[in-house]
């Protein structure tokens, strides 16, 4: 099909390709994001779920609410 120093420049860069492509997936697959468990795990040591904290007062404590509905969107 292709003379004979094209085919094996063609297998090379397959071969090369192939490594290259294994590497990528292999890196995609390091950085998924953590399971559940780990995600609940690391949430609650965050400093809000501490209980040595003390209770805030009513000058020092901050709300923020969102509401769980959209209302005019779309339509």
């Amino acid at each position: 099909m292709f003379p004979r120093k094209y085919s094996r420049w063609i297998t090379v860069c397959l071969v090369v390709g192939g490594f290259w492509l294994v590497k990528k997936l292999a890196d995609i697959y390091n950085t998924l994001p953590p399971l559940y468990s780990q995600y609940h795990w690391q949430e609650m040591a965050l400093p809000q779920h501490s209980e040595d904290m003390p209770y805030p007062d009513d000058d020092s404590r901050k709300f923020f609410w969102l509401s769980d509905h959209v209302r005019g969107y779309g339509a």
